[in-house]
């Protein structure tokens, strides 16, 4: 009897606005999710609203603010002290937030360097992963990164980058 009341029942699409109340972006988002994901609610797709992930956003925008400062007019030294230069045509502060940090990982690229890379994935899932660099895309915004203990290529995101260091 349940199967004959499925078959008769169709799927309806709905574009709303919500207006949720909270302390926080971060806490009405969390209160909309725990409205959502209820058992009535098939899927659903948020566009608009999220406004998580601006502090990291400042912050990266005052490195990189600094870190140009340092640098203007001179060239980026790699980790073996000789130089790399630097076209001033298409210098660091003219791409974006991450130029710098895709500079040096392009430097490191080129050192075939072994580096230990912070990645903190949706979700929150965090890893750690012993790796070298493949492949920087500047324009995508991603980094391949050839993980050296299990023998696979991964790629993430730049913006997933928490943190690395260069193993010496």
């Amino acid at each position: 009897m349940v199967a004959e009341n499925n078959s008769h029942r169709k799927k309806y699409l709905f574009k709303t606005e919500i207006l949720i109340e909270a302390d926080t972006n971060g806490r009405a988002l969390e209160k909309l999710l725990n409205l959502l994901n209820s058992a009535q609610v098939t899927d659903y797709e948020i566009t608009e609203g999220i406004h998580l992930g601006e502090t990291i956003e400042q912050v990266l925008k005052q490195t990189v603010s600094k870190r140009d400062a340092v640098k203007r007019h001179s060239n980026a030294v790699d980790l073996t002290g000789g130089t790399i230069s630097v076209n001033k045509n298409n210098s660091a502060a003219n791409r974006g937030p991450f130029a710098l940090v895709l500079q040096e990982f392009e430097v490191l690229k080129q050192q075939n360097a072994l580096i230990r890379l912070s990645v903190v994935k949706s979700r929150g899932t965090k890893l750690s992963l012993p790796c070298r660099i493949l492949n920087v895309d500047e324009q995508g915004g991603n980094m391949s990164v050839y993980h050296v203990d299990e023998k696979q290529v991964y790629m993430f995101k730049i913006n997933e980058i928490e943190d690395y260091t260069v193993n010496k």
